[in-house]
């Protein structure tokens, strides 16, 4: 099955972090809302510091990681914050 490798940039760090597989984007921006938001989570501190990136693809049969091109961003941490 390919999967969707997505990764959480963290621009106060200037890096890339919490790379993860998934079945399912829209899934997986449900769970970074959740992060961003969320009371005892600790990246809802500083929401706007993170964004969620599709950065490539990975076939869990084989074992073969496929990266895009660029990274396409899905989620910014702003977006989740009222106010």
């Amino acid at each position: 099955m390919q999967l969707f490798v997505v990764a959480i940039r963290d621009e106060a760090l200037g890096c890339y972090t919490r790379l993860a597989a998934v079945g399912a984007i829209g899934g997986v921006i449900r769970a970074f809302g959740d992060m961003v938001t969320g009371a005892d989570a600790e990246m809802s501190k500083h929401p706007s510091d993170y964004k969620l990136f599709h950065v490539g693809y990975m076939d869990d049969v084989i074992g073969k990681l496929t990266p895009l091109e660029a990274p396409e961003r899905v989620a910014r941490g702003r977006d989740y914050v009222k106010g």
